[in-house]
């Protein structure tokens, strides 16, 4: 895949949103949320509907339970689901995470 804001090779879509939020997750950095954010927009392209907040979370803790248990607690987590949502409706004008 590649567009004008981001480029990304051979991995599942559900690795690059969780690896992406994680790294918002410990460093907040905004250019990460709108790399994730792009990430869900094939996702829901896929499967013709948002993103459930739970998947995402789960996505999240398959790939990155230990560290997630090691550097933040789940409101962490969940804020920055929060704030991936709020970036893909910026985006795109519409719920990708419901």
């Amino acid at each position: 895949f590649q567009s004008d804001m981001l480029e990304i090779y051979a991995a599942l879509w559900e690795w690059q949103i969780a690896a992406k939020l994680h790294k918002y997750y410990r460093q907040f950095r905004d250019n990460d949320l709108l790399d994730a954010a792009y990430c869900v927009s094939e996702v829901v392209e896929k499967n013709g509907r948002p993103m459930k907040r739970d998947e995402v979370s789960a996505m999240f803790m398959t790939y990155f339970a230990d560290s997630a248990k090691s550097t933040g607690d789940q409101e962490t987590l969940n804020r920055s689901i929060q704030a991936l949502a709020e970036t893909y409706e910026g985006l795109f004008g519409k719920d990708g995470i419901i």
